[in-house]
């Protein structure tokens, strides 16, 4: 197992988010969005650091004032910010210009989570995925849902199965990006990168129960969130 301190969390969290627009009303980045008593990527911090983990680095650039204020609160933790390049798009572009900037080298692994999905009630997480994709050898490893209620924005895998939130992998992935694809035509590396990884035997799928994954793409979806979360209460 990697120490947890030299796992990084990476929270991409720049993004318009313009499905929710009627929620954020342009006031605050759809990670920072009210959602009970805390916002989403407050959940996802809560949860990493609760079990161990306390590196993280937030990609932002739309409304990044909304994210970094929600994350001052935050002691005993190491959370670093990379803004969002002006020459390359989206989540692709974010991820490369974190490497170029070396925020991603001391890292043995990086674990990449959407800024606004979360993952709620699942105690073994996430050491139960970083302990599979160690064990797998594969270069890029993702947590998959089967057949999941919602389609927005997921990017299929193979039959009835997507991927959700979730990828690990190392910086020296992002380092080969230009490799793989063309990065200024590619905002969302996941369409691009995972079916060149399937074609050479290089991406490992994790699927954990649906009951435990809420991503936050739409209204719709923010309402069974928040239900989740009372339900939690």
């Amino acid at each position: 197992m990697i120490p947890k301190e030299k796992v990084l969390i990476v929270i991409p969290a720049g993004g318009k988010g313009t499905r929710l627009h009627s929620l954020t009303h342009d006031h605050w980045q759809k990670a920072a969005t009210p959602l009970q008593e805390k916002t989403p990527i407050e959940h996802i911090l809560d949860m990493y650091q609760k079990r161990g983990f306390s590196h993280f680095l937030i990609l932002v650039n739309h409304l990044q004032d909304s994210v970094k204020k929600k994350l001052e609160k935050y002691e005993n933790v190491h959370i670093l910010y990379s803004e969002d390049p002006s020459d390359l798009p989206g989540k692709t572009g974010a991820l490369y210009h974190a490497y170029r900037k070396g925020l991603l080298d001391k890292a043995k692994l990086l674990l990449i989570h959407n800024g606004a999905d979360i993952i709620l009630n699942f105690p073994d997480f996430p050491t139960f995925i970083i302990e599979k994709h160690l064990k797998q050898k594969k270069l890029v490893s993702i947590v998959t849902l089967q057949s999941p209620t919602s389609l927005v924005n997921m990017t299929p895998i193979k039959k009835n199965e997507y991927h959700f939130a979730v990828t690990l992998l190392s910086s020296e992935v992002i380092q080969q990006f230009p490799s793989f694809f063309p990065l200024s035509l590619t905002p969302d590396f996941e369409k691009a990168l995972f079916p060149e990884l399937i074609k050479r035997n290089e991406l490992h799928t994790i699927r954990i129960p649906q009951k435990h994954c809420f991503p936050l793409k739409t209204p719709e979806d923010y309402k069974h969130l928040q239900k989740a979360l009372w339900q939690k209460s």
